[in-house]
């Protein structure tokens, strides 16, 4: 092997171990002799001693938490950005419904979760193509109407309030239960509901005064006020992203998308949307 044989093979490989750290805005360039990289969730190719963008097609159906709703468009367009010939189709709902649809076997190539109950109990059935990768936080916040008219301040008022928060089996429940038991009060919601969008129309709706939803959902209305929460009282959960069996035509596409969720370009435009890093 020539040196500069030699010397190209190990770029290729550099680029490869690299992938998930180079910056965004460095698409890989330059001549190559052979192989495959992926640089900040794209995938290349090598074609006629230069570095392309691999051509992916299909249509994904992504089983994604509610709470993902707003910045699942934002994501979407940046992935068919990279890749114009591939679809993204997504289904929201509570993340502990979409986790038994995948044990069902729905037809669907990924699987986003907003807690790590829902990603385990399909892991512990055999559900997955693969594993699961967290990629973001959330924490709650005190949503009311933007006009607040009882003028709630604290998770102590809510004893004066018609409230509404998530069931105990779905993530947002989980957390709003964390969240009493910090801050050692007692919720008596009105109504339990399946997932942080089912709350929060009931407050917009006026059906109650007060919930506890996602901080990104509050972010993303203008209806709302948000009310934080103290620190010592307030938890986060995680989210994660893990592969379903998908038809054989989907495969690549599939994986690129966790690449591209898991890339800076991904980060940046969740971190906009309000979610922090695990």
């Amino acid at each position: 092997m020539t040196a500069f044989k030699r010397l190209a093979t190990l770029v290729t490989l550099l680029v490869i171990t690299s992938a998930l750290t180079a910056p965004t805005s460095h698409a890989l360039s330059g001549k190559c002799t052979s192989g495959a990289a992926i640089v900040e969730g794209v995938r290349y190719t090598c074609v006629a001693k230069k570095w392309q963008v691999v051509t992916l097609r299909g249509t994904l159906v992504v089983l994604a938490a509610s709470s993902l709703t707003e910045v699942a468009l934002d994501l979407e367009r940046a992935f068919k950005r990279i890749y114009p010939q591939a679809d993204l189709i997504f289904s929201f709902g509570g993340s502990g419904t979409l986790a038994q649809q995948a044990i069902n076997g729905v037809p669907a190539d990924l699987f986003l979760s907003a807690g790590p109950a829902p990603m385990k109990l399909v892991a512990e059935k055999n559900a997955l193509a693969g594993f699961a990768r967290d990629f973001a936080t959330n924490s709650l916040v005190i949503a009311v109407p933007k006009e607040n008219p009882l003028k709630i301040s604290s998770l102590s008022d809510f004893s004066r309030s018609k409230i509404a928060i998530c069931a105990p089996e779905v993530p947002c429940g989980v957390l709003a239960q964390n969240v009493a038991r910090a801050a050692k009060i007692t919720l008596k919601p009105v109504t339990l509901e399946l997932n942080v969008k089912s709350v929060e129309a009931k407050i917009l709706l006026g059906e109650v005064d007060a919930g506890l939803i996602y901080r990104t959902d509050v972010i993303s209305s203008s209806k709302l006020l948000a009310i934080e929460i103290p620190e010592a009282m307030n938890l986060k959960t995680t989210y994660s992203i893990a592969p379903l069996p998908s038809k054989k035509s989907n495969v690549n596409t599939r994986d690129a998308f966790i690449y591209f969720l898991l890339s800076s370009k991904g980060k940046s435009l969740l971190s906009k949307a309000g979610f922090a890093q695990p």
